[in-house]
């Protein structure tokens, strides 16, 4: 019989599971189909992995929105997470070349918001606890929480900066290594939340 605090662990899990894996299926995927690396996750808006990417970014938002957090703010910032996914999604970025456009911002807007939320959650949410002591498997559970939440954060400067580059940007991918990283991130911290890896005897929901 599935309880309340199955499901929650079930969302975390999904949610890491497909952050993770997002970024391999869209470079693997492209590279057997067309033998191409894009420069950035977005750009496989215009490869035959459109439907993956745009649907990926959806399934992610849909989950979030789903998610029964523990606390209203939990709520609060997974459904703005929701939102901002699915403007990524539904406002492709400029291709290659092209001056891009309002879409273009949108776009931009939306994905540098959305990991931004979600640094938020791993770094402030996550390492939360209605303990008085701090078990040391959730100080363990904190520091992965704590370090996916910074490196999310720096890969998300790291992306910025690639406009004072774009050459270089362009030859190496660097802006999809750094999403790519990001995601990884991401994912690798709501994995860890649903107890993917039993780290630990620990409280389901903390």
């Amino acid at each position: 019989m599935t309880t309340y605090k199955d499901t929650f662990l079930l969302l975390r899990k999904v949610i890491g599971v497909l952050g993770v894996t997002l970024p391999l299926i869209l470079i693997v995927g492209n590279l057997i189909s067309k033998g191409v690396l894009c420069v950035s996750m977005s750009a496989y808006y215009y490869t035959v992995m459109r439907d993956i990417f745009v649907g990926s970014l959806f399934v992610i938002g849909f989950f979030l929105f789903a998610y029964p957090g523990y606390e209203k703010i939990d709520n609060i910032l997974c459904n703005i997470a929701f939102f901002l996914a699915v403007g990524a999604a539904i406002f492709p970025t400029g291709q290659a070349g092209s001056v891009g456009g309002v879409k273009h911002i949108i776009h931009l807007i939306c994905a540098g918001l959305l990991f931004l939320d979600l640094s938020y959650i791993s770094i402030f949410l996550f390492t939360k606890t209605n303990r008085i002591i701090t078990s040391n498997a959730k100080k363990r559970r904190n520091k992965i929480y704590l370090t996916c939440g910074i490196i999310m954060l720096t890969m998300l400067l790291a992306i910025g900066s690639t406009s004072l580059y774009p050459k270089v940007n362009a030859n190496l991918s660097l802006t999809l290594w750094y999403e790519t990283i990001l995601l990884w991130c991401f994912g690798i911290s709501w994995a860890i939340k649903g107890r993917i890896l039993r780290m630990v005897e620990a409280p389901v929901l903390l």
